[in-house]
């Protein structure tokens, strides 16, 4: 799920559900890629500290060593 507030809009994706966008009180299907490995992923966070709130600091660790490409802020 990714939610934009200040747009009213947000994206909701799960395995076997598919994908719908959302704005507002209105949905629709949402297009996606036909990226199948993880290393041909776009990964995107605001805030790399939110999983170590919700204690999934090793999957972010992991998934950016892994790709060996960070931006520091």
């Amino acid at each position: 799920m990714v939610w934009i507030p200040a747009l009213d809009r947000g994206v909701w994706a799960a395995k076997g559900r598919g994908a719908r966008e959302i704005m507002g009180t209105q949905s629709r299907p949402a297009r996606v890629s036909d990226v199948n490995r993880l290393e041909d992923a776009l990964f995107l966070t605001t805030d790399p500290n939110d999983f170590s709130t919700v204690g999934r600091e090793g999957a972010y660790t992991g998934t950016i060593l892994w790709r060996r490409v960070a931006r520091k802020l």
